[in-house]
């Protein structure tokens, strides 16, 4: 009956009737029968037999039988099992309530699990619906309702298992992954999930993952996810998903979760819809985004970058709703990773061609704000970005560029305004931020200058970039863009530029100038911009156009040299618009005196009215001496207000048109009055000059000539001379005799050494006059702390050196006074310990003081002390050092291993010993020495010249003659001991190195003028020689010839000699180069032979004489033929003082003997000046010389040297008017000018001349002569006591030359340092009987020098006489001594003593006879 087709409508009532009838064996025996038949299409309910069997059959069993696991399999697994299948939740249920043992129960478990169909057949196919209803309903009614009893003998069967696998396989069966977790959990306390994971269903892995605690970190996720297969992905995220929302997963977690949806869901194949996309996107991984960590974000979006756009959009989107709960490096890979996806396609991935910026700020949602410039222009290939930039309206440009930090690079702002169509409209209409505006003006300010069209230009300037002017700074002035502007574009900048209403903060109008408008206009050609035949550039008034006035100021002497040749530029001059621009303040006086100059070399003729005031400072001499007397005085008015430094032939024009000199006559000319003539001067009355004493006192630039005649004129008059009328003179006071001087009360002297004006202009007065002036004061009080209260600092230098012994108990105070003050080294050099000695830092020493250091000095310090000295003398500028104190230096650090250059003195450098430096030090050696003065090196050490060059070759690898710039830029000053193969094939920038030198040779003159005419170097082609060139050469034109002064124009020379010789002269230029510039510049005017000579060049007058530039152009004939015998006696100080030749002053010595026949007066005298050198001694007999001025005019070292019997006759004539040679009069004598006396003479000075004088150089006298000198000045300095054996010893150390053997031995054991320079100067006599240990006891510190100047002769002689093992003591490497076994001739100190006076006196006698025979 089971296996038969019945009709539908049995019902189960109906079954259990049939059943209930059946005998028992019967029933189970048909239900074996039918258990064990191959199925077979039926329409019976087996769910509702299986009911009535449990009901009829199961339901009846004993207890026995229900512990009996066999019976239940035979049940179950057997007669059972056909209709296992159609279980229902009743039969599930009752079976659960039954007496069960766990091993019965696992039968029927069992035997559920053969009849049900179960996972894990196939896990990518899951079972149908109604398979895993089956699954729950077995789990739930039966296994769960089993194990949930507490009735049973072994509650939860957990009895048997050791572990949760244990009691889930055997509990669950094949059920076992259809069982909820939580009920798992629930039957088993015990259990643990983590342990049965490769069991789980993707059901439970999913509760699992979804229950808190489960998954804790990325290795957790792991685990779980391995057991899913990719197959069963989504439905594990479908199940997971939800419950994300109320389980506390952290973001590691998630990121673990979303890692493996990235990595296995295929979300970039091309095979899964945009349906699945979005259901991962929007369902399954939204739960998990919200924490979404950085490091996820780019593979999201390489997904997305394979999807279309309105899924890539809405996904951002979708992200864009969660980013408030996004960590901030999320959102910031989210916004990165927007713009990479736009990125390098062409055209940008999802660009439709619309404003590109409204794109971004599309694509970019609330992630961010728009990229950078540079970023936005990277988005987009090279090909598209010009189109790119087309697409943003001017408006959005300017709203994005507004935000803040988008605008981060100049050139990608560049890029848009440059290639954007509306730059204009932009320009025009939108506002921007200042820093924005700052950054887009360099990038528009081209195609300003770009245009040639006016209005363009106009537009630009006047309205587009109106608003950006004020960020112009040098590098947008100065680029190459501004630089080739078109000369409109230039022209309207500049005008705007140098407008009222032009303001940059960064940018002052010098800036403009400079970094401009000079570099713009400067041509080697015609004028930029002027072209004569185009009516826009062909206007005169070019530098109005081109310069204008708020830059005029700026320009100088070299740029308006470089704006164009003279022949254009000056036809640019007479233009009243340019004369009115150059009347602007502030113009530079050397540009000023070249436009002036300009003016008039295109119109002579030009009315000097007509010009500026400030031009007419400038106009040539020949303009102003053509004035009458009432048009000067309104020049004058001019110069009062506009002119300052006005040139001397000016003045003297100006005051020649003065025809009465009265009181309102010198109030006008004011300053000018400086042109006066002696003659002008001469014929006003004292009453005149008394009454603008005043004006006259306040005027700058009096010669002494003319000082000197308006004293006499004052004196001769009722002017008294007291402390009051001392400063009313003002800078007259160098007019002022010494003599007169001295009449004024030393208290009166006194008052006005307070008045810091009157110190300034005695201190320009001749020294004698200093001198003098200083004499008073000491007359006040000659004690120290006196003298340093009122001797002003200037004046120190005046202060006899036996007033400076300072005593041991001298107050701090005081010495640091004299730390204040103004000395000469010898004077410095008394007190330079006492002064260093109260400073801890030798840095507070001042120049003066430090100038003072000798190894005799300093013997008193500690070697810290003595090395901060040295090291404060190379950080104190212009601290003058002589050999002797640079070789102490030396010896006293010369042991420190410091390779420490820059700490010592730079000259020091050059005695230093070569062997020491490594040579990869050297070039740090020479840098510095090529700083140091190489002159300082004496005559005994030449060939150091040649060493120092010898190893800077080595050093520097130099190879053959050609040295470049850069070697040259290391060796410096060193440049000037090269030959003249070395200058002539060297860099040409060597000529920058010889400015510095000191003393140049010939060969090396002719060098240089060989380099210069190559025309290789900085100064051009000898075709472009101009003024300029003269200037920018500086001090070489000292030194070359007529053929280069040849290159020149006569105006050109004659404008640079009106500096260049002042220069010369007031820097005191030796007179041998003086000699020989004179003789190059010399000129031969052509002239036919005449019996007489006459002027034809113009005749020279007190306004040529002024001239800077005078004598040039006249050679020795026309100088004898234009020049008068009056104007030499009116001009004659003005005139000597400007003469160097001889041929010149021999022509005024004749002149003036014209006039002065019988001989020459004091005043006279006193103005000849360096042409006194050129006379006959007959003529100086014809002198009067009855003054110390006079003797002290005659003297002044710098106007020559005197021969031996000019000095004499000089002498002899000062103290034939009963003059003696006190101390003023050995000062002013000097040293070798009385070496030129006789022994009588001699006599007459006193010790006290010699105490008060300086320390004469004595060293040219005879023998007999400088112990006469040292016999004097040992009295007047004896060495008497311990305190003051150093001070004794330097004052009579430049008269040691006649000390005699004792005296010097008696100084080896004073510890004195004797330097060699002294050494040498010691009768050799003396020297040759001195022993090793005496020498090296006089020497002390000063002993290594013996190796430096072992060649000079008396060193080398008295080597010579020593025993070699007696100089091998002195450890200093001296050799040539004699061997032991040689047996010197020795001669007694005595007898050689006698012996030399012997032939001193004989040869004396001899010379005096021949003497008087010559005469005869």
């Amino acid at each position: 009956m089971l296996a038969c087709k019945l009709s539908s409508n049995v019902t189960k009532e109906t079954w259990k009737l049939f059943f209930t009838k059946c005998q028992v064996q019967q029933l189970d025996d048909a239900l074996q029968t039918f258990s064990n038949r191959t199925p077979s299409p039926s329409n019976v309910s087996l769910s509702n037999v299986l009911d009535v069997i449990v009901d009829v059959r199961i339901d009846r069993l004993s207890p026995q039988r229900l512990r009996d696991a066999a019976f239940i399999g035979t049940w179950f697994q057997g007669r059972l099992k056909p209709f296992l299948p159609s279980l229902s939740q009743r039969s599930l249920s009752c079976l659960s309530t039954k007496n069960l043992t766990c091993d019965t129960y696992r039968r029927i478990v069992e035997a559920f699990a053969n009849a049900v169909p179960q996972d894990g057949q196939d896990v990518c196919k899951p079972l149908q619906p109604i398979v895993t209803q089956k699954q729950d309903l077995i789990n739930t009614e039966f296994i769960n309702s089993f194990l949930s009893r507490n009735n049973t003998d072994d509650p939860r069967c957990l009895r048997d298992t050791a572990n949760s696998t244990q009691w889930l396989v055997r509990n669950f069966g094949a059920f076992s992954q259809s069982a909820p977790l939580k009920t798992l959990q629930t039957l088993n306390k015990n259990f643990t999930a983590m342990e049965l994971l490769h069991i789980l269903s993707l059901k439970q892995l999913s509760e699992f993952a979804a229950t808190p605690g489960s998954l804790m970190d990325p290795p957790g996720v792991n685990n779980v996810m391995k057991y899913v297969k990719d197959c069963q992905l989504g439905a594990f995220f479908d199940n997971l998903s939800p419950a994300v929302q109320d389980v506390p997963l952290t973001q590691n977690v998630k990121a673990a979760l979303i890692r493996q949806i990235f990595d296995r869901a295929n979300l970039s194949n091309a095979n899964t819809s945009n349906e699945e996309f979005v259901t991962w996107t929007n369902v399954r991984m939204k739960p998990l985004l919200d924490n979404l960590t950085d490091s996820l974000v780019t593979p999201f979006f390489d997904i997305l970058r394979t999807r279309d756009c309105n899924i890539s959009l809405n996904t951002v989107k979708l992200l864009d709703g969660i980013r408030p709960s996004m960590p901030i490096n999320t959102k910031n890979a989210i916004y990165n990773n927007i713009l990479k996806s736009i990125k390098g396609q062409q055209p940008p991935r999802c660009y439709r061609n619309n404003s590109f910026i409204a794109f971004i700020n599309e694509s970019l949602l609330g992630f961010g704000p728009p990229p950078n410039v540079t970023t936005l222009l990277s988005l987009v290939p090279q090909s598209q970005k010009i189109e790119i930039v087309n697409s943003i309206s001017p408006s959005e440009l300017g709203s994005y560029l507004s935000q803040p930090d988008v605008v981060d690079s100049d050139a990608e702002i560049c890029f848009i305004f440059k290639n954007m169509r509306k730059t204009p409209e932009f320009l025009e209409n939108v506002e921007v931020p200042d820093p924005v505006k700052r950054s887009i003006l360099p990038c528009v300010w081209p195609l300003a200058l770009s245009s040639d069209n006016q209005t363009e230009i106009d537009l630009w300037f006047d309205r587009r970039l109106k608003v950006y002017l004020k960020f112009l700074n040098k590098a947008v002035i100065g680029s190459n863009d501004t630089l080739n502007a078109t000369c409109l574009s230039y022209r309207k900048m500049v005008n705007v530029l140098g407008s009222k209403s032009f303001n940059a903060s960064q940018l002052s109008s010098e800036d403009i100038y400079n970094t401009t408008i000079k570099t713009y206009l400067k041509t080697d050609s015609n004028p930029k911009c002027y072209n004569v035949n185009d009516t826009r550039l062909n206007s005169t008034s070019w530098f109005v156009n081109f310069i204008g006035v708020n830059f005029i100021s700026f320009m100088g002497i070299d740029d308006l040299y470089s704006f164009g040749p003279e022949s254009t530029i000056k036809t640019f001059s007479v233009d009243p618009d340019n004369i009115q621009l150059f009347n602007q303040p502030g113009i530079q006086k050397k540009v000023l005196n070249r436009y002036t100059e300009l003016i008039f070399l295109q119109n002579p003729s030009f009315d000097l009215f007509f010009l500026p005031s400030t031009l007419q400072c400038d106009a040539p001499v020949s303009v102003f001496t053509k004035l009458n007397e009432s048009q000067t005085n309104v020049i004058l008015g001019n110069f009062k207000t506009s002119c300052s430094g006005v040139d001397p032939q000016i003045s003297t024009a100006l005051a020649g048109n003065i025809k009465t000199i009265d009181a309102s006559a010198i109030q006008n000319l004011g300053q000018e009055s400086v042109g006066l003539t002696t003659v002008q001067i001469n014929k006003a009355s004292p009453a005149v000059l008394i009454s603008v004493l005043s004006e006259l006192g306040n005027v700058t630039g009096w010669s002494v000539e003319q000082s000197q005649s308006i004293i006499t004129v004052l004196l001769n008059g009722n002017f008294k001379l007291n402390s009051t009328n001392l400063v009313s003179l003002g800078s007259l006071i160098g007019g002022l005799p010494s003599e007169s001087l001295a009449t004024i009360a030393p208290q009166q002297i006194l008052e006005t050494s307070r008045n810091p004006v009157v110190v300034k202009n005695i201190l320009a007065a001749p020294e004698i006059v200093q001198t003098t002036y200083v004499n008073q004061l000491i007359k006040v009080s000659s004690s120290v702390s006196a003298l340093m209260l009122n001797v002003p600092s200037e004046m120190a230098p005046q202060i006899p050196r036996n007033l400076l012994i300072i005593p041991a108990t001298t107050d701090p105070t005081v010495l640091r006074d004299l730390n204040n003050k103004k000395w000469k080294p010898e004077q410095a050099s008394l007190f330079f310990d006492s002064v260093a000695g109260v400073f801890s830092n030798p840095d507070d020493l001042s120049v003066d003081v430090l100038q003072g250091f000798t190894c005799s000095r300093v013997q008193k310090f500690d070697k810290t002390k003595t090395k901060g000295l040295i090291n404060a003398c190379r950080k104190r500028k212009n601290v003058k050092l002589s050999e002797s104190q640079l070789t102490c230096m030396y010896n006293l650090i010369k042991d420190d291993s410091s390779q420490d250059f820059v700490s010592y003195p730079k000259d020091m450098l050059l005695y230093y010993n070569y062997e020491t430096i490594p040579k990869s030090n050297c070039t740090s050696y020479f840098t510095e020495v090529g700083s140091a003065d190489i002159s300082v090196l004496s005559s005994e050490l030449q060939e150091k010249k040649k060493t120092l060059w010898s190893n800077a070759q080595g050093c520097l690898n130099i190879v053959g003659t050609n040295i470049t710039k850069n070697d040259l830029a290391v060796l410096g000053n060193l440049a000037c001991v090269l030959d003249k193969d070395y200058i002539e094939s060297s860099d040409p920038v060597i000529l920058e190195n010889l400015k510095n030198c000191k003393d140049l040779s010939n060969a090396q003159m002719g060098a240089m003028e060989t380099v210069l005419l190559k025309g290789t170097s900085k100064y051009g082609q000898q075709s472009s020689w101009n003024q300029k060139t003269l200037d920018d050469l500086g001090i070489l034109p000292l030194y070359f010839s007529k053929s280069f002064w040849g290159s020149f124009n006569k105006g050109n020379i004659k404008m640079f000699l009106k500096s260049f010789l002042k220069s010369l002269r007031t820097n005191k230029t030796p007179k041998v180069l003086m000699k020989k510039l004179f003789a190059a510049l010399s000129v031969t005017t052509p002239r036919a032979k005449r019996s007489t000579e006459t002027c034809t060049i113009a005749n020279i007058t007190s306004i040529e004489i002024r001239g800077n530039d005078f004598p040039f152009g006249y050679d020795a004939a026309q100088f004898k033929a234009c020049l008068s015998a009056d104007v030499v006696r009116d001009n004659l100080a003005s005139l000597c003082e400007k003469i160097d030749d001889d041929t010149f002053q021999r022509v005024i010595l004749d002149k003036l003997m014209e006039i002065s026949p019988n001989g020459l007066s004091e005043s006279q005298v006193k103005s000849l000046g360096p042409v006194s050198r050129v006379a006959k001694t007959e003529e100086i007999k014809k002198w009067n010389i009855t003054k110390s001025d006079t003797l002290a005019a005659l003297m002044i070292s710098s106007d020559g040297d005197w021969n031996s019997s000019q000095t004499q006759e000089i002498i002899t004539k000062y103290l034939s008017a009963n003059n003696n040679l006190s101390a003023t009069e050995l000062n002013i004598l000097k040293g070798p000018n009385l070496c030129s006396l006789n022994k009588n003479t001699l006599k007459t000075i006193s010790s006290d001349s010699i105490k008060g004088a300086e320390g004469l150089d004595v060293s040219k006298c005879s023998s007999d002569d400088k112990k006469v000198f040292f016999s004097l000045a040992n009295t007047a300095f004896p060495i008497a006591s311990a305190n003051s054996t150093l001070t004794a010893y330097q004052l009579v150390e430049s008269y040691l030359g006649g000390a005699d053997v004792t005296y010097i031995r008696n100084l080896t054991s004073l510890n004195v340092s004797m330097t060699l320079p002294t050494f040498f100067k010691l009768d050799e006599g003396v020297v040759k009987n001195l022993t090793v240990p005496e020498v090296k006891g006089l020497l002390g510190s000063n002993l290594r020098d013996l190796k430096t100047y072992e060649n000079q002769t008396l060193v080398r002689s008295w080597i010579s006489k020593q025993l070699q093992s007696d100089l091998n003591l002195l450890n200093i490497g001296l050799t040539g001594g004699k061997t032991n076994n040689a047996t010197p001739t020795t001669i007694p100190s005595d007898a050689t003593g006698i012996r030399a006076n012997e032939w001193s006196f004989s040869f004396t006698i001899l010379l005096l006879i021949f003497t008087i025979i010559k005469m005869d």
